[in-house]
């Protein structure tokens, strides 16, 4: 019985560990995509909208913040005031 638990075990922490390498390549991939974007657009409101939602997901509120503060620049939309103040609240602590 000891040894079926830590065959399961081993298998969910191998799945917790491949799940973590997918998410991690996700965030590049959506990061360097969004960077890519700005180098040929810097005004790219969708761009600084998708970095500040994903740096929040991480929780890099400094840097979801400054793609927030750059969105509502672009578009000062009360969605986007509203996404931008709970972004700073977490920033805060």
């Amino acid at each position: 019985m000891g040894s079926l638990l830590l065959i399961v075990y081993g298998m969910k922490a191998h799945n917790l560990r491949a799940a973590a390498r997918f998410r991690k390549k996700l965030f590049e991939r959506e990061v360097a995509g969004c960077t890519a974007a700005l180098q040929k657009d810097p005004a790219n409101a969708a761009a600084h909208a998708r970095l500040a939602e994903v740096y929040g997901e991480v929780r890099d509120w400094a840097k979801a913040v400054e793609h927030g503060r750059r969105l509502c620049e672009l578009e000062s939309s009360e969605k986007n005031r509203r996404r931008l103040a709970a972004l700073e609240r977490q920033a805060q602590g």
